[in-house]
């Protein structure tokens, strides 16, 4: 073989060695996990991965979706009246955002709000110093009345029986162990008017 043609041989051979590594540099990638977006809301299911150096059609970076079948819940999503979690901080329908004014959301739908008062000795009536907010179920201690004069006494609360000899005002009139009455025959002396509908024996 002549030395020209030697020549040629080497550096095709050479550019085809060179060719050939350049092919399996360009085919060669660094793979990275992809995580399934069912619902395309563009957070991921990080139950549902697969390797890849391109994204896969339907796969995202991000894998901190909760819920990939709901658009509208994933991460710090806008709360809605609506029965799920939303945003995923694990509690539902919190502070949601499409109630309007004087309203509240309860099992998933926008209400009326109702102001429920504290009904600490269970004898249905409240404390009107002590209120919560809700819809048409009243929360549980919470009552809609708010005329209890002493929510640490069941036996008083406006119309109980007033026991004259315990130095409590029974029954919320503002007067302590009066005996009411309607006439005079009702007293030893008199029956006497005080205002308001109240007449008491003297």
């Amino acid at each position: 073989m002549t030395k020209r043609k030697t020549i040629y041989l080497l550096a095709f051979l050479t550019i085809g060695i060179v060719t050939i590594n350049s092919c399996s540099k360009d085919d060669d990638c660094s793979e990275q996990t992809w995580y399934q977006d069912n619902d395309g809301d563009g957070f991921g299911n990080p139950s549902s991965s697969q390797k890849s150096c391109n994204q896969p059609s339907g796969y995202v970076t991000d894998n901190t979706d909760f819920d990939d079948n709901n658009t509208s819940a994933y991460p710090n999503a806008v709360e809605l009246c609506n029965g799920i979690d939303d945003n995923g901080n694990g509690t539902i329908d919190e502070n949601p955002t499409d109630c309007g004014f004087g309203e509240v959301c309860e099992n998933g739908s926008c209400t009326a709000a109702v102001t429920y008062y504290k009904d600490n000795d269970s004898d249905l009536f409240g404390n009107p110093g002590d209120t919560i907010i809700a819809g048409s179920t009243a929360p549980i201690g919470y009552v809609i009345d708010n005329t209890d004069c002493n929510d640490n006494d069941a036996n008083t609360y406006p119309g109980a029986p007033e026991n004259t000899t315990d130095g409590v005002d029974n029954n919320c009139n503002g007067y302590t162990d009066e005996t009411l009455c309607t006439t005079d025959a009702d007293c030893p002396n008199a029956c006497i008017d005080q205002g308001n509908g109240i007449w008491i024996c003297q």
